[in-house]
């Protein structure tokens, strides 16, 4: 197993509240040299694969961190072969307008596949993966790499490299609502996939089968081109599909499809894999885990099942309400208050204040 994602320079931000209540953001300052990484270098220089974003030839050096067993291969764009623009690619995790989000997913993507060949290459993973796994579509376009490298190192056809590729891939979404799904305009698009169809050998869209094709997209019948959702993109060319997602919720993940499976019934709908816990069963609180699937029994039974319920629901808002408390009090410090004064935060949540 190997996995592969950005080296964020200003990683993930800090929230905190400003003397007048509003959220902030702090980001962070990371140098990869002081961290458990280690750059990938080649007789001294960088490893790099290249990107092509809207014909920029992007250099990505890679790194790379031994989580346990598991090999972490992180992409970084701030390279000095590269334009300042370009550098900051790999910037900051949820920043940026939608073509900055673009280009980070066209890098992890894209490069992603390509890095693994020279760390194959270089020992620094132990062998070629078979399946590839995409978390929501930020990781999608890794279809295209792996088909263009089917086309042109393997030789098939683009409709048997469609097919090939489809067969080792696994997505997984714990976001299944529209406001989740990344979606790219059309014009976007056509300035930074050229070369990438042009590679794959197509020149323009290819038609969808089945009755989805016949019928005219809404978008354009309003005359303007539909926004491509990356997640619909990469289970529609190409992306596995097996099993069903939980019913309950089948009728909020269709709106996210953006329109993918609407020909398709309820109970064929392509799986939606939803994040629980890692052996699959549903994450619940330390108290109340004890007495889920009891039976309430009868009388008596009823009432004392009843009664170690509520003990266990207060249990776990104590534990809620206390580390509330403490995040506050430490926002509250954090902006130079005085320790006599923090008084107040021992009452957050409490109905009788």
């Amino acid at each position: 197993m190997v996995a592969v994602g950005l080296l964020y320079r200003h990683g993930y931000f800090n929230q905190y509240l400003d003397a007048d209540g509003w959220q902030r953001e702090r980001y962070p300052d990371l140098n990869p040299h002081s961290l458990p990484l280690r750059r990938l270098e080649i007789d001294g220089e960088p490893a790099t694969v290249s990107v092509d974003l809207a014909g920029a030839q992007v250099a990505c050096q890679i790194w790379k961190a031994d989580v346990g067993r598991v090999p972490l291969l992180l992409l970084d764009t701030d390279h000095p072969r590269n334009a300042q623009a370009d550098r900051e690619v790999t910037d900051r995790l949820y920043g940026g307008d939608t073509e900055h989000r673009l280009r980070q997913e066209l890098v992890l993507g894209i490069g992603g596949v390509r890095a693994l060949r020279p760390a194959i290459a270089m020992g620094e993973v132990p062998a070629t993966p078979e399946l590839f796994h995409s978390n929501e579509g930020h990781a999608g376009f890794l279809q295209l790499e792996r088909v263009r490298s089917l086309i042109n190192d393997d030789g098939l056809s683009f409709d048997e490299a469609v097919e090939a590729a489809r067969a080792g891939v696994l997505f997984t979404t714990h976001t299944p609502v529209p406001a989740g799904i990344d979606k790219f305009p059309a014009d976007l698009m056509r300035r930074y996939l050229p070369d990438v169809a042009a590679s794959c050998g197509v020149s323009r869209p290819r038609p969808r089968p089945g009755p989805a094709h016949a019928r005219p997209a809404r978008a354009v019948q309003r005359g303007r081109a539909r926004p491509a959702a990356v997640s619909a993109c990469q289970r529609r060319v190409p992306a596995a599909r097996a099993g069903l997602a939980p019913d309950v919720l089948r009728a909020v993940a269709r709106p996210a499809r953006g329109g993918d499976s609407d020909h398709v019934g309820d109970q064929r709908c392509p799986r939606l894999d939803v994040d629980r816990s890692r052996d699959g069963r549903p994450v619940r609180a330390p108290p109340r885990a004890g007495l889920a699937g009891q039976p309430a029994g009868l009388g008596p039974r009823r009432r004392d099942h009843r009664r170690r319920l509520w003990r266990a629901r207060e249990r776990a808002r104590e534990r809620m309400l206390g580390r509330v408390r403490s995040a506050v009090r430490a926002q509250v410090q954090r902006r130079g208050e005085r320790a006599t004064a923090l008084e107040w935060t021992d009452d957050i949540g409490d109905p009788a204040r």
